[in-house]
């Protein structure tokens, strides 16, 4: 971890603007968990993928961060649009991982947010990567990430393999996990190439995200 401390925030807010399904119909809201309520003939989109926004409030600040931003683009952005969200106000990108229906919609996305927005990541985030489908059997190579086009684009990419803080402190990036048990150590049918080599892909470049709640400890 970085020198800075994780300090405490007063309440978290996490918006989730890419997932698998959606759902006119749920409408049922708790304290903790809050559905929009949208009228018709407005929709939410929905698509493989993920994408999150983490607002974080303490005291008088508010800061805000994006998780992912799923594949096309056009999910993610529709669904903040519907939910008026400012875009304007992210101050980092977050990357889970480096598969494509966590950061294909970044092309589009960056045309939304400030420029010069640093974007977190593990190094191995641009390894290239394939599913190796044994029956029937098939090699499907996977959308890579590429690190020159997002240097075009103006990125300002921060890779980090350790946890790490963000300015000013309220949110923690997990770091690298050690493997040690056999469900750990990656899906037979996803592969990487490491040293040039076709291999399971370990995943090291998979990671969450913490914050230090008041009342509540590590979320």
């Amino acid at each position: 971890m970085n020198e800075m401390k994780l300090l405490e925030v007063d309440k978290v807010e996490i918006t989730i603007l890419v997932d698998n399904y959606t759902d006119l119909l749920l409408l049922q809201s708790t304290k903790v968990q809050k559905r929009p309520a949208v009228p018709p003939p407005n929709a939410f989109l929905a698509e493989h993928g993920f994408s999150c926004l983490i607002k974080t409030y303490a005291r008088e600040e508010e800061h805000t961060a994006l998780m992912d931003v799923g594949i096309t683009g056009t999910c993610m952005l529709h669904n903040a649009d519907l939910l008026k969200i400012d875009l304007g106000k992210i101050e980092a990108l977050i990357l889970s991982h480096g598969h494509f229906d966590h950061f294909w919609g970044l092309k589009q996305v960056l045309g939304r947010i400030k420029e010069g927005v640093p974007l977190f990541l593990h190094p191995d985030a641009f390894l290239r990567r394939r599913l190796n489908i044994p029956n029937p059997k098939m090699l499907m190579d996977l959308p890579p990430l590429e690190e020159t086009a997002l240097k075009d684009a103006g990125v300002d990419i921060q890779k980090i393999r350790e946890d790490f803080v963000l300015d000013p402190g309220f949110i923690l990036i997990l770091g690298e996990v050690e493997r040690l048990t056999e469900f750990e150590k990656g899906f037979s049918w996803a592969e990487a190439n490491i040293n040039n080599d076709w291999v399971k892909d370990p995943f090291y470049d998979d990671r969450g995200v913490a914050m230090n709640v008041k009342g509540k400890g590590w979320l």
